[in-house]
């Protein structure tokens, strides 16, 4: 995320763009339905979509990882790892 937040500091306008991305509203823990019912599980999901959020303002959809873990979310999966340069997707059977 270090890469894409340095996108930011090239501009101008720098601290007004930081502000925005800071300010991005996304759901609240309490609002992502999910089979898994743990915390920590929902926190990192939250958190993943925030970064994929800023990425998204800042670099628009050109940043592929950070598309590929929203499209993940989604379609309803978690992005729990990474194989082979490839992103691995837990989706439960009970979707």
């Amino acid at each position: 995320m270090g890469e894409v937040r340095g996108i930011i500091y090239e501009h101008d306008n720098y601290a007004e763009l930081d502000k925005i991305v800071h300010d991005i509203k996304i759901p609240e823990l309490n609002d992502i339905a999910f089979p898994i019912d743990d915390i920590s599980v929902k926190e990192e999901m939250r958190n993943d979509i925030v970064l994929c959020a800023e990425s998204r303002f800042i670099c628009g959809k050109g940043n592929a990882f950070f598309e590929s873990l929203f499209k993940a979310y989604k379609l309803g999966g978690w992005p729990c790892g990474w194989r082979n340069g490839k992103i691995i997707v837990y989706v439960s059977a009970n979707k």
